[in-house]
């Protein structure tokens, strides 16, 4: 817990001041029996609206207390804060402790559903687990916050390279386009290009007919069934 302790008050003194202001009303706010201290009995009305299992609400507030006087002063409700902001009021399914350390939880409990199983490593190892996910597969919660970063790196998308691709894309769209151009044209030329083929056919063929002297060459011209299967 005198890490937790440390960790709160380092966030507390980074905070703005209209944080921190926010942090005092919320300790003002509550319904205390005196204006200066949170007794036990506020204490377990703020934690237990969560459900929280108030044999681990007593526990708490006395780590909580550190100079064991049965009430928090505003510098142990910082501790409170941190933890409530955080989400990290967890406690183990198993012997229904704080979890004020390293703790195992259930993958499938903590992607699909807003209530995670977490266990202490001492119930953990000695299997004190009754929990509806036969096949519930664990990890503690430095392993399971690498996995989770691991995997949102693996789904994040690069917006450059989406230009980029949307960018080939459409090159790749503008090249098809031009390409079919070309292609078009070719074709357009082509035909202009038969097309003075058959009249230059027709001609020769037509000349071979006025003129008898060249009456040799009437058979290599191009007859009228070719022409037609040409055009």
């Amino acid at each position: 817990m005198e890490e937790i302790r440390e960790v709160a008050k380092a966030y507390y003194v980074n905070l703005t001041k209209q944080q921190q202001e926010k942090a005092q009303d919320d300790f003002k706010n509550m319904k205390m029996e005196n204006n200066k201290s949170m007794s036990l009995n506020d204490f377990l009305d703020f934690v237990l609206q969560d459900n929280y299992p108030k044999s681990v609400a007593c526990s708490l507030f006395k780590d909580l207390d550190v100079n064991d006087d049965g009430s928090l002063d505003f510098d142990e409700f910082i501790t409170l804060f941190y933890l409530y902001q955080s989400k990290r009021l967890l406690y183990c399914r198993g012997c229904e402790t704080f979890l004020n350390g390293l703790y195992f939880t259930c993958i499938k409990c903590f992607d699909s559903t807003n209530n995670s199983y977490d266990l202490c490593s001492l119930c953990y190892r000695k299997k004190n687990i009754q929990h509806d996910h036969g096949d519930a597969v664990f990890l503690d919660n430095y392993a399971l916050l690498r996995r989770n970063i691991k995997r949102s790196s693996e789904t994040a998308v690069d917006p450059v390279q989406v230009e980029k691709d949307e960018n080939e894309g459409q090159y790749v769209s503008e090249l098809s386009d031009h390409q079919e151009n070309i292609a078009t044209e070719a074709d357009l030329d082509d035909s202009n290009y038969q097309k003075r083929e058959r009249i230059r056919k027709l001609m020769s063929t037509q000349a071979a007919n006025i003129t008898s002297k060249v009456a040799g060459s009437i058979s290599k011209a191009t007859d009228s069934s070719e022409y037609c299967s040409v055009m």
